[in-house]
């Protein structure tokens, strides 16, 4: 597949959001921001208040980078996001490889973090995938596809990044 120079990637905890980001990163040479870079100072510090997301997210990544891939989970302050993108993609993963995934990601990180903050992590962490795939919770499936219809941007839904990267 071809990609365009602006993409967006949504999708809930554990969707392969970072991955596929990194991976089309490298195939266009063009530089790409998680979720981590818009939320927080620098990675793994505290989060920033919404101002300061928007501030960051408007005048850091989208006024500075002609060329970007970001990803995102968050629904808040993302309008720029959409209306700027070339092309958004929206990963619909089944519940069980997101909770597979995100039991992958707790297995490591035991040896990094403390034990009872990386299971209430986990927890956290699975809870907010399943409420992704339910339509009435304000960071949903059915929320993403709504706003790439009010946005009219150019979206495609996968299961697997393999759909696009092969």
């Amino acid at each position: 597949m071809q990609f365009p120079d602006k993409i967006y990637i949504i999708g809930g905890a554990g969707s392969g959001k970072s991955t596929l980001a990194r991976e089309i990163s490298e195939i266009k040479h063009i530089p790409h921001f998680d979720t981590d870079d818009i939320m927080r100072f620098k990675k793994y510090t505290d989060k920033l208040t919404v101002e300061q997301r928007t501030h960051k997210l408007h005048t850091t990544i989208l006024k500075k980078y002609d060329k970007r891939v970001i990803e995102w989970f968050s629904i808040d302050r993302a309008d720029e996001c959409y209306k700027q993108a070339d092309l958004v993609i929206v990963l619909n993963v089944s519940k069980f490889t997101v909770a597979w995934r995100i039991f992958k990601r707790y297995i490591s990180r035991i040896i990094h973090w403390d034990f009872t903050e990386t299971f209430r992590w986990m927890l956290w962490l699975i809870q907010r995938a399943m409420n992704y795939q339910n339509p009435k919770h304000v960071h949903s499936l059915r929320r993403h596809i709504e706003d790439c219809k009010k946005y009219k941007c150019n979206y495609i839904i996968i299961r697997s990044a393999k759909e696009i990267l092969e």
